[in-house]
């Protein structure tokens, strides 16, 4: 290999492990039984096609490069200046290697082997903290592979051994060419020609760029969408309007579009999501699937990869990211802005008809006289219950708050407690309201039962959900069984008169 660089990398370069240890490259650059053989092919010269069924992950080559020059000598040194180390860096390669490089095509003319580097490198950045320093690495074997905007393999660069390895994307049949694609697949077909023009100097024929105008406009459209769907969910600002079906309509669209490569990044995506949500197991299905295409994408090393291997290790303890609340509601929209209120708003409802449907009387039948058997006992007991479920509501809205999550409208039962209690400790407005009784029995059935609906959610969540969060689902269902206790001694309590 000839590598051009700076002295102070150079000195970096060398206490890597591919020349520090080389049992780490054993099977590198060898091919005894490739599963591919070399062919012409018509109008895009050397090709390699698949001589064997290929399984999505299974490894095609790995190999190191050639030639290996920092870009940032091409700023440094004017054209007429780097030519003569451009050949000598080709020349000084074995013969078999140098020969393998002068068998590679160039698009722009000129300089033959300035012509080759500019039409076959690939960029590659070699320190993460350092990512202003690139570097054009050639790999005469990985440049037979052509272009296509929906390939059946991927490479992947691993820094510490000067690799690139090559797997399968998906099932590739014997007689089928190996593809890979030469920028990001997740383009509109205009913005995926202009690029291949302006850097290789073809223009694309692939099945994608030449199916039918109806055909591309919905691609196009799909791919528009994916776009948009990414910049919501990487957004984790509490103005941020992504949710957990936008992840996994995310995840369809790459589907459709065939970015069998680049999925990896939608499943990372869904599996934050769901995490955030309070769905670990959702999330941990996310992200296994993120890190089975991840380590064919990224590699080991890619930081998605990594990021989920964390997720699966402990997603209860995972980051994520609080600043957003991932739901406006506790559970689910119709829970918690339609069933939790619902009690509140036939109740106030009923009121009124009750009221008006009451038998007329010249007097108020209360007299302030009436004494029934364990009448302060019953009216104790009935202020203890409902001063329970005003604090039980309150602790919940707090802990949910605090683990943020969202409340829906579970405010809205304080209204229906007051009212309640209002009635009750007034005797019907000293007398003015019998029937008020059976709105409010009336009211405590409706909260059993919407809080029944939510508890049988939360329990199919879950118990394990949020755990390591402010507010575990166990302990909001434990919250919810008592609420259901204490509203039925509440309806009992209004019975008992």
């Amino acid at each position: 290999m000839s590598l051009w660089t700076t002295p102070e990398h150079s000195e970096e370069l060398l206490k890597l492990p591919a020349f520090t240890n080389p049992d780490l490259l054993r099977g590198v650059n060898e091919e005894p039984n490739p599963p591919y053989e070399s062919r012409q092919l018509p109008g895009r010269g050397v090709g390699l096609i698949a001589n064997r069924t290929l399984q999505k992950g299974d490894h095609i080559f790995s190999m190191t490069p050639v030639v290996m020059i920092e870009e940032g000598i091409f700023e440094i040194f004017a054209r007429n200046d780097r030519l003569p180390y451009l050949r000598r860096a080709v020349r000084k390669l074995p013969e078999r290697s140098g020969k393998k490089f002068m068998d590679l095509c160039g698009h722009f003319g000129g300089d033959p082997v300035e012509d080759i580097i500019n039409t076959n490198s690939f960029a590659v950045d070699m320190w993460e903290d350092d990512e202003e320093t690139a570097y054009n690495v050639v790999f005469p074997e990985i440049s037979r592979l052509n272009h296509d905007c929906r390939p059946n393999a991927h490479y992947y660069f691993d820094t510490e051994t000067l690799t690139q390895h090559v797997h399968a994307l998906r099932t590739i049949l014997p007689g089928e060419e190996l593809t890979i694609s030469y920028i990001d697949p997740a383009q509109i077909r205009s913005e995926r020609q202009h690029y291949l023009h302006l850097s290789w100097g073809f223009q694309c024929s692939c099945s994608l760029c030449t199916q039918p105008e109806s055909h591309t406009h919905a691609s196009d459209a799909r791919i528009e969408q994916i776009v948009s769907l990414r910049e919501q969910l990487e957004d984790y600002s509490p103005e941020s309007e992504a949710t957990t079906s936008m992840a996994e309509l995310l995840v369809g669209l790459y589907e459709q579009e065939r970015l069998h490569g680049p999925i990896s990044e939608a499943y990372a995506l869904a599996a934050i999501e769901f995490n955030g949500a309070g769905e670990p197991w959702t999330a941990q299905k996310y992200a296994r699937l993120a890190v089975e295409s991840g380590l064919l994408y990224g590699g080991p090393a890619d930081a998605d990869v990594r990021e989920m291997e964390r997720l699966l290790k402990d997603p209860w303890t995972h980051w994520r990211p609080h600043s957003r609340k991932f739901s406006d509601i506790t559970t689910s929209c119709f829970n918690d802005v339609i069933l939790v209120p619902f009690s509140v708003w036939l109740y106030i409802l009923l009121l009124p008809i009750l009221f008006a449907t009451q038998p007329r009387v010249t007097t108020f039948l209360y007299t302030g006289k009436v004494k029934r058997p364990y009448h302060n006992l019953k009216i104790a007991l009935y202020a203890l219950a409902l001063f329970a479920a005003l604090a039980m509501t309150v602790i919940e809205i707090t802990r949910l708050e605090l683990a943020d999550l969202g409340i829906g409208l579970l405010p809205a039962e304080w209204a229906g407690f007051i009212i309640a209690g209002a009635l009750r400790f007034s005797h019907g407005i000293e007398g003015r309201f019998p029937r008020y009784w059976i709105a409010n029995v009336v009211f405590w059935v409706l909260l059993i039962a919407t809080n029944a609906v939510r508890l049988v959610e939360m329990i199919k969540e879950g118990f394990g959900a949020r755990r390591g969060t402010a507010y575990p689902m166990s302990d909001q269902v434990t919250d919810v069984g008592v609420y259901i206790g204490v509203y039925f001694v509440m309806g009992i309590l209004e019975l008992w008169r």
